[in-house]
């Protein structure tokens, strides 16, 4: 079990423990006090049962009768006359019980009876008294006894069977927390694990969406994350390599018509062509390390773009005389621009030979080129796209894609108002 499991089940456990430990102290007390309250009424009405017999038949054979009552039973019973003095009671009777009636004589007492002796925890007994009268006058009192061993035996099982369901709900709580915990943690854990392949090169991360809640999204997104680093590497790598093709290849045609332009065979007319090549290939690659520093400064942000007014029908009309020789015979570009009160959308439909669908979702890339040859006369570097998307994106607007094989491309600008 990892630390992690352990330290939220403690925590978990020390939470549950103290609710569990209040909730039992709660429902002992009120078992226990509901018990005692119990005891004393059923002894009160037990004396009002005797009093009302009395009260009918006040002779010595009833008085004798619920003196050999009580002295079967449990509970014990002392009858006094109107002085206080006693006239009857159980054998034997509990210790102390003689005493306590002599104290209590000439206390008020309510008919309904009263507890006289209600601490059973430090007492050897509970007592009630129930007045015996005729009309409004009363001419003696029946003094219930019980001795306290019953109760606290009551109260020590009662503590007993709470002890066994303490132990075995904290056994439980334990078990269960521990599983709990081990269950939530065991994603987080996994996480934990792939960040660290993260940080150390290791982009082969697997991490499935186990639920929808907040731990799932973190997996999707610590997944996605580990996804795009793993596609950055490679564009990257794609990234370096085409480079060094796109700068060897110039490289190698300056160094081999240099050597050629050195000869001294060459005529003149030779050597200005050789040269003309020279010049043309070193323009390829300034070309090329200006359109990078161009697309180094999108990426990081720190290109800056000046906006003005432009009158779009003119400037779009001069770039359109400046490709109008590069179009195929036979074959038209669309050139569309409408406006609305939030954004300028300007679209072009060449009739050409489309883009492969497989294609489509790099042609943004940096040096992605759907010719892979990389052929001199395909002409470009796979940067013109990068840039045109990065400068559309830095005025606040989009653009997107759609080309059928064989059918053309549709290009599609949308600058916002506010851009």
């Amino acid at each position: 079990m990892n630390r992690l499991s352990i330290k939220l089940g403690l925590l978990f456990l020390m939470f549950i423990l103290l609710i569990e430990a209040a909730l039992f102290f709660y429902l002992y007390s009120g078992l226990a006090n509901t018990r005692i309250s119990e005891e004393l009424e059923s002894l009160r009405l037990r004396g009002n049962s005797h009093r009302e017999v009395l009260e009918k038949h006040h002779d010595s054979a009833t008085l004798n009768h619920v003196a050999l009552m009580e002295s079967e039973a449990e509970t014990d019973v002392v009858i006094t006359d109107k002085t206080g003095k006693i006239i009857s009671s159980s054998r034997p009777l509990i210790q102390g019980a003689r005493k306590a009636v002599e104290k209590w004589k000439g206390k008020s007492l309510t008919y309904k009876g009263e507890i006289m002796q209600g601490d059973w925890k430090s007492k050897p007994y509970i007592a009630t008294a129930s007045p015996i009268k005729k009309g409004r006058q009363q001419f003696g009192t029946v003094y219930m006894f019980k001795n306290t061993n019953d109760i606290h035996e009551m109260i020590a099982r009662l503590q007993h069977h709470f002890y066994v369901a303490g132990a075995v709900s904290i056994l439980f709580s334990i078990v269960t927390i521990f599983a709990l915990s081990k269950f939530i943690t065991a994603p987080l854990i996994k996480m934990k694990k792939a960040t660290e392949k993260l940080s150390q090169g290791d982009l082969s991360v697997k991490l499935g969406a186990h639920s929808r809640d907040e731990l799932g999204q973190l997996g999707m997104s610590i997944q996605s994350l580990a996804n795009e680093l793993q596609r950055l590497r490679k564009e990257r790598n794609e990234f370096l390599s085409s480079i060094s093709h796109e700068l060897q290849t110039p490289l190698m045609y300056l160094k081999g018509y240099a050597d050629v332009a050195r000869r001294p065979s060459n005529t003149p007319q030779e050597h200005d062509k050789y040269l003309a090549i020279v010049e043309e290939e070193a323009e390829r690659i300034s070309q090329l390390v200006k359109d990078l520093f161009q697309l180094a400064q999108l990426d990081q942000h720190t290109f800056f773009i000046q906006k003005q007014k432009v009158e779009l029908a003119t400037y779009l009309h001069t770039i359109c005389a400046h490709f109008h020789l590069a179009s195929k015979e036979g074959t038209k570009i669309d050139l569309i621009v409408k406006k609305s009160a939030e954004s300028l959308t300007i679209t072009l439909k060449d009739q050409g030979i489309g883009i492969p669908e497989q294609d489509l979702p790099y042609v943004f890339d940096k040096l992605y080129r759907v010719e892979k040859s990389r052929s001199r006369k395909s002409g470009g570097y796979g940067l013109g796209l990068s840039i045109v998307k990065e400068i559309v994106e830095a005025h606040g607007g989009e653009i997107t894609i759609i080309s059928e094989r064989g059918k053309g491309t549709t290009v599609e600008i949308v600058l916002r108002e506010d851009g």
